[in-house]
């Protein structure tokens, strides 16, 4: 099938950014210690490698048939992380810190770019892929929460009363 220009547009630069991150994955995954945030890296390069394919075979000019992304629990299905209690490694954590913006990056990314695609599966896999590398950013966050290495600030009761009134009058 022809796609519009903007959709092709937007997949090579998508595949241009995921050849980058994979490469940088494979090489975390060599440097981390925790073996919990390794199969949360090597799953997040399984998926990423997914989205390629997928990208690549929406280019296909030869493809009519709908793709979808590969599910996530069916990666996560075959690594088991529920029987790896992490351990922290604080040389781990500018790794952690980096794939955790990296995934919030690319979720980001890819949500805008669906919304400016106009092929409904183009459209729908990126969708589907910002979702997915959402997820990664969740787990991420968790991982830095649980090893300490975040610091959230939190409004007072007070301030949260005062905004509800606030709103609650208009």
């Amino acid at each position: 099938m022809s796609l519009p220009a903007i959709d092709v547009g937007l997949m090579n630069e998508h595949l241009t950014t995921h050849q980058g991150v994979i490469h940088k994955l494979k090489h975390y995954y060599s440097e981390v210690k925790d073996p919990y945030l390794k199969q949360i890296i090597y799953a997040q390069a399984v998926i990423m490698r997914d989205h390629v394919k997928v990208m690549l075979a929406l280019l296909d000019p030869n493809n009519n048939q709908w793709k979808q992304v590969v599910p996530l629990k069916q990666v996560f299905s075959r690594l088991q992380l529920e029987l790896i209690t992490p351990h922290q490694h604080n040389e781990d954590k500018k790794i952690v810190l980096e794939n955790h913006s990296t995934a919030k990056f690319l979720a980001t990314d890819n949500f805008l770019a669906a919304l400016m695609m106009k092929n409904d599966n183009v459209k729908q896999v990126h969708y589907d892929m910002a979702m997915q590398q959402a997820n990664f950013e969740k787990m991420y966050s968790d991982y830095i929460n649980k090893m300490g290495w975040s610091v959230t600030a939190t409004a007072n009761e007070e301030e949260q009363v005062k905004l509800i009134n606030h709103f609650k009058r208009k």
